[in-house]
């Protein structure tokens, strides 16, 4: 196996964390169970079930990467690391979504969980080379070389994968294996990590029974060391939203009212001390004819009687 990086330290305390992993397969969805039941030797793990992917043609690849961002917002949700694992048509599908989380959202687009890993990714058996000669809107170079400035990713292949060796049908005298892999990485600025697994095709985990034990153990030191050394030590903070506390509403602190101020004592007016007169009664001047009506009682045995009305309905 070969290593392009030196290894780091990983923080105390790192290996203690079990990382959710969303693990993106193959084309036919094969394969990859091996890879699967390694990582959840030390982690969590999510699959994007086989039969789901919309297609391997570019204009379908939108939709491959929205499937990728609903599984891994569902594996956030718990607040563990999410690392995107990509195995075959899978490592395209996380590199194109790795590329578009690079490049700076409009106001108002959501973007991925913060928990969520998008500054590298885990890729086993990428498929560089398909069995035909790409047009320019399927070269599968252009899917490496776009991968985001420093992103950390672990390249894991088997040193006979025959998606790093097309010189029988199409690349005659062209690198193969790890060295085609390597050409195509330098001229990246991505951050990579080279694992080459002896005796494996194009399925890392994939190699003779003699072998296959120590293989697995060998790959999950490569995937483990990569994780907690590369990827959880550059990955942004976590931590669950803290409610506030209930605090009273602040006491209101009373405020003294003052007297008003009075005017000043040029403008006081003394109050008067002269005596208002009574008023005078009320004389009202009626004739004597007029008075004598006034002062005498009504006769009230024999009233007069009254006027019947008139029937409306008559």
């Amino acid at each position: 196996m070969d290593a392009f990086v030196k290894k780091r330290k990983a923080p105390d305390g790192a290996d203690k964390v079990r990382p959710t992993f969303v693990v993106c397969p193959g084309a036919g969805g094969g394969d990859c169970a091996a890879l699967t039941q390694a990582l959840a030797t030390f982690g969590k793990t999510t699959t994007i079930a086989n039969g789901k992917w919309a297609g391997n043609f570019p204009s379908q690849m939108g939709a491959n990467v929205q499937l990728v961002v609903d599984a891994a917002r569902r594996a956030a949700a718990d607040g563990a690391p999410v690392i995107l694992v990509g195995h075959s048509f899978g490592c395209r599908v996380v590199a194109e979504l790795l590329t578009s989380e690079a490049v700076p959202k409009p106001s108002g687009v959501q973007r991925l969980p913060s928990n969520v890993i998008t500054s590298g990714a885990v890729l086993e058996s990428f498929p560089l080379y398909g069995p035909s000669p790409p047009k320019p809107s399927t070269d599968r170079e252009v899917s490496i070389r776009n991968l985001p400035s420093q992103s950390k990713i672990l390249f894991l292949s088997g040193a006979k994968d025959e998606f790093l060796d097309r010189s029988k049908q199409w690349r005659s005298g062209q690198p193969v294996g790890e060295a085609a892999l390597k050409a195509v990485l330098a001229t990246s600025q991505c951050d990579p990590t080279v694992v080459m697994v002896d005796g494996a095709r194009h399925a890392a985990f994939k190699v003779a029974k003699a072998k296959s034990d120590t293989v697995r153990r060998s790959n999950i030191a490569a995937i483990k060391a990569h994780v907690f050394e590369r990827l959880l030590t550059t990955a942004r903070p976590v931590t669950a939203p803290v409610p506030a506390p209930n605090k009273p509403p602040p006491l209101v602190k009373p405020v003294a009212l003052r007297p008003p101020t009075p005017p000043p004592s040029s403008e006081i007016v003394p109050p008067s001390t002269t005596e208002r007169p009574e008023p005078e009664p009320l004389k009202v001047a009626l004739p004597e004819a007029g008075l004598a009506n006034f002062m005498a009682k009504p006769d009230v045995s024999s009233p007069e009687p009254k006027k019947a009305r008139p029937n409306a309905e008559n």
